[in-house]
């Protein structure tokens, strides 16, 4: 299943039309049915909105499709202060870790671009090096 399609069937386990899918993540309408892959830029905008979705199985095909339930989605209101504040840190955390995720995620892409710059400068260094010999 391409990672397209398990997003497609993400969305249909949640009960999210395309249109409202396009709408809440401001991609274009046809995204979903063209291509294969997702961009980097376009996984931010998904996992923005949708945070619940595992990015393990996403990518990877580790794990269930979902990999947390949202604190606000299993107690919406409760008449425990203690239980809310709590359920509120939580989400606090777990959205300071998905920021955190996508800073490495960030960083990853540009180690990536200044690797495979080094690369293609020290390929172009011993080209000249062989047409001088």
């Amino acid at each position: 299943m391409t990672t397209k399609e398990k997003l497609i069937d993400y969305l249909k386990v949640k009960g999210i039309s395309k249109t409202k899918f396009y709408a809440e993540t401001g991609l274009s309408n046809g995204f979903l049915d063209s291509g294969k892959s997702l961009s980097v830029d376009n996984l931010k905008r998904i996992i923005s909105v949708y945070r619940d979705i595992n990015l393990n199985w996403l990518l990877h095909d580790v794990g269930e499709k979902t990999e947390f339930t949202l604190m606000e989605d299993i107690i919406p209101y409760s008449s425990n202060n203690n239980v809310c504040e709590q359920c509120i840190e939580k989400q606090k955390k777990i959205d300071l870790l998905q920021d955190q995720i996508m800073k490495l995620i960030d960083d990853s892409l540009k180690d990536r671009e200044l690797l495979r710059r080094f690369i293609a400068s020290k390929d172009a260094t011993i080209n000249k090096q062989q047409d001088c010999a």
